[in-house]
């Protein structure tokens, strides 16, 4: 992915830092996110470094192409996917479910029992990453399932 948006780049690893620390998502690369962070630099190789996070690169992916946005680093698509905007608004409930169960390939992923939990979830809209990642976390616990 090729990607010349400075700012969307770096807020993405910003919110990506937290999660990636504590090894929730990502590939093992926390180091040099702090070391793009603390320059305040972006390049080619950060943009790699997150298209490796799946779950998060497709669902920017998702939100951009449901925005009619080229890049899925564009600046308002990363705040769509981090603490949400109005962008979501424009993602489908069909086009979430089909993100999440084939995309994200959630039958593979998920026990029965949640997966029937996520799929009841999906007419109601699109949640961004926190509340996304909040209400996945504690199904996650109920199941005895935690990271």
């Amino acid at each position: 992915m090729q990607s010349n948006n400075l700012s969307g780049i770096l807020t993405c690893a910003r919110y990506s830092f937290a999660p990636n620390y504590y090894k929730y998502c990502g590939p093992d690369a926390n180091k040099k996110i702090s070391s793009y962070l603390q320059n305040s630099h972006a390049d080619p190789n950060l943009v790699e470094i997150l298209d490796q996070f799946d779950v998060l690169f497709r669902y920017l992916s998702l939100i951009a192409h449901s925005n009619n946005i080229a890049d899925p680093f564009d600046q308002r698509v990363v705040e769509a996917y981090w603490i949400g905007n109005s962008l979501l608004e424009k993602v489908k409930p069909s086009q979430l479910g089909n993100h999440l169960l084939y995309d994200q390939q959630l039958k593979k992923r998920l026990p029965p029992k949640m997966l029937k939990w996520v799929v009841e979830k999906i007419p109601k809209g699109v949640k961004h990453c926190s509340a996304y990642g909040r209400h996945y976390g504690s199904m996650q616990d109920r199941l005895g399932k935690g990271n």
